[in-house]
Order: C-alpha cells, then structure tokens, then sequence
C-alpha cells in the first residue's frame, strides 16, 4: 500500500442542484474510499474551538492549542481520526448510554436544553450526530486501550531514572530489604571461611555455602535506619542477587545476599513519584500511539494534499 503522498493540488467535488450554482468542494485528503474536505476541516476546527468535540486518546498526539493554530497539524489529526473510524466498524465493543450521557453532561455543563441545542446548531451538530461522535470517540478508546495503553509500563527504576537524570540524586532514599546473611567467627579460620565462601557464590546456592562452609544462615527484613551504617551502606551498594564482601560487625564477618528491596517513599516523594509517573506515561503514550498509527497507515490508501494559505 502507498504510504502518505503529499502533493501540491487539490480534488474538487462538485454538486449540482436543480435551479442552483454549483458548489466546488475542495478535497484536502483521502483515506481509503473515504476523503476529507476543506470545509470538513474548517467546521471541525470551529467545533473543537468551541468545545463541542468529545475527549479520545487521541488528543495525545497533539493538544487542542496546537490543532487550533496549526491547520495542517489538524489534517494531520483528522486522518488518523479517520483511519481510527474505519478500524472500529468491526469492532465487537458498544459503549453504554450511561459513558454516553456523561460525556454529553460535561460537554453541556450549566447550559439550558434549548441553548445547549442551539449551540450544538451554530456548530453544524445536532444532538444525534453529537451522540455519534461520542460513540465513535469511546470505541477509539476502547481499540487503543487494548492495542497500545495496555501494553505500556512505567517501572520504579524508569521513575528513579528519570529523577536522577533530572536532579543528579536518587528519588528513594528508603527502603526495605529483603537479605540473606551468612556469619563467620572473626578468627582466622572463619575470615578464610568467609573469603572461600564469597568465590563460592559464583558457582553455588547460598545454602549449600553455608553447608560446605559452615556459615550461619538467615533471612531477615529490614528497612532503612534499622540497621548499623557499616550494613546499610553495603546493601545500599548491591544490585539484587548480589553477594557483598566479607563485612566485619562486632565478632563476626558477614556476607549479605541482597534477595529483593522495596522503595519506602515519604508523602513528598511518593508526589514527586506520581508526577514523574504520569509525565513518562504520557511521553511513553504519545511515541506508542505515533507508531502504532503510522503501522496502521500502511494498510490505506493515503493522500495527504496541500492546504491553501487561505484555508
């Protein structure tokens, strides 16, 4: 299939009408058998202005201010709107009257019946056509929720990344650790014990170095602050699975195995957390939907032309 064509002319519609003028529609796109025209572009554009255009993810892409002063970012929009239109035709999903009905609450907000008509009329919609649109709006949903929303994950290392980068420091300065720990006597058998025990780790399990090695065995849970700084700050350096070096603490040397750890955030982080969260989710979002919407073209005739700088 062609991918998207740019050109420098425009296809004309013509209709003509017992006892009228003609009338000269410019086509400024088509997708597929479909096709978008100059004064489709100009009403949506009124439509979105003011506000009578049912949220989508779609919106994503590309925010309502840039759409609004962009004309051929909007073309841009309505093509993959149109793309999205045709994909749902068989889609096995119908929104309800209750998704239905508050969306239009929120698009009418205090407005009476007759004026909310009235301004729907002044934008070339009528309520049908407005439920329609809100219909199509939530199976588009529907469709990018199971094909491209739920396939994208924001981990706690993405989060702590993107803090580091940002700030040179790390967001977690808490956590909870989940440890393994063998202990030596602090004599020279046990510090030799010790020492063959840590070499060991690359070809054994922790228990069988605490067989062969005579080494203490236990398992604790601990978080920060609740251990000897000697201790926390050699956790603090491990990576998970990881076996650190023979440590001396009181009479004995310990070798800790750190199993798993879990970020213990106070109330300022855990917002920094959710701002950092729905930043890269959105950015994440936005990269998935462009590509996800430029594998799908592929499957379209597209043909995108030029606007007139009059449009």
């Amino acid at each position: 299939m062609k991918s998207i064509i740019k050109g420098f002319f425009f296809f004309s519609l013509v209709f003509s009408f017992p006892g009228q003028a003609l009338l000269v529609e410019k086509v400024v796109a088509r997708v597929g058998e479909g096709m978008i025209s100059l004064m489709d572009l100009k009403l949506y554009r009124r439509q979105l202005a003011r506000n009578v255009v049912p949220e989508s993810l779609l919106f994503k892409l590309t925010s309502r201010r840039v759409l609004l002063s962009r004309k051929d970012r909007l073309l841009e929009f309505m093509v993959s709107k149109k793309i999205l239109e045709s994909l749902v035709e068989e889609l096995d999903f119908q929104p309800s009257e209750k998704q239905v009905q508050r969306i239009i609450k929120k698009i009418k907000g205090r407005l009476k019946e007759k004026a909310f008509a009235r301004r729907l009329s002044q934008n070339g919609l009528s309520l049908k056509k407005l439920r329609e649109e809100i219909a199509l709006a939530l199976k588009i949903d529907f469709l990018l929720t199971q094909e491209v929303v739920s396939k994208i994950i924001v981990s706690e290392n993405d989060i702590n990344s993107y803090y580091f980068n940002k700030k040179g420091k790390s967001l977690f300065k808490h956590y909870e650790y989940d440890i393994t720990s063998l202990s030596f006597p602090r004599t020279d058998k046990g510090i030799k014990s010790a020492r063959a025990a840590r070499k060991a780790y690359k070809s054994m399990s922790v228990e069988e170095i605490s067989r062969t090695f005579s080494g203490q065995l236990k398992t604790n849970q601990l978080k920060t602050g609740e251990m000897q700084g000697v201790m926390e700050k050699t956790l603090a350096s491990l990576s998970v699975s990881d076996m650190s070096d023979p440590i001396p603490m009181g009479d004995h040397l310990y070798l800790f195995r750190l199993n798993w750890k879990t970020p213990l955030l106070t109330r300022a982080a855990e917002k920094i957390k959710t701002r950092i969260h729905k930043s890269l989710f959105e950015k994440e979002l936005k990269e998935a939907l462009t590509k996800w919407l430029e594998e799908k073209k592929t499957d379209f005739s597209v043909k995108v032309l030029s606007l007139p700088k009059t449009a």
